[in-house]
C-alpha cells in the first residue's frame, strides 16, 4: 500500500529546497537573474508560472501565523535604514559578488558596504 512506502522514522529529516522553484526556467524568463519584480506582477502569458511559486511563508490553512507581522517588521525597518543611512559599496573590498546558496542566500565573499549617516537622530 502506498502509506506504507511513505512511513519514516521518528528521526528522519527533511528539508525543502525553495530557491529551486525560483530558479526553473520552465516557471521564469531569465530565471537565474536578479528580478524580485517578477514576484509582483506575474507573467500572464506564463501558464506554469503562479503564487505559490514564491512561498517564503507557505499559503493555505497551515501557512505562518507571523507572516504580516513579519513583513510589516521588515517594511518599517528597511525604511527606517534606508532614511537615515546611506549604503555603499566598501571600494576596498571585492569588484565582484557571487550569490550563494545555503539555507538563505548570500553574497560570497561577505558583502563589505561603506555606512553614512544621512540624518542623525
Amino acid at each position: 500500500m502506498l502509506y506504507q512506502l511513505l512511513c519514516l522514522s521518528a528521526a528522519f529529516i527533511c528539508e525543502l529546497n525553495y530557491m529551486y522553484n525560483f530558479r526553473r526556467d520552465e516557471l521564469f524568463s531569465d530565471a537565474n537573474s536578479f528580478k524580485p519584480e517578477r514576484f509582483l506582477h506575474p507573467d500572464p502569458d506564463n501558464k506554469n508560472a503562479n503564487i505559490y511559486h514564491f512561498i517564503p511563508f507557505i499559503y493555505g490553512p497551515r501557512k505562518c501565523l507571523g507572516y504580516r507581522l513579519a513583513g510589516a517588521e521588515m517594511r518599517a525597518l528597511l525604511a527606517l535604514l534606508l532614511r537615515q543611512f546611506k549604503f555603499d559599496l566598501d571600494p576596498s573590498g571585492p569588484a565582484v559578488y557571487k550569490r550563494h546558496l545555503r539555507l538563505t542566500m548570500r553574497p560570497e565573499p561577505p558583502l563589505q558596504l561603506k555606512v553614512s549617516v544621512v540624518n542623525p537622530l
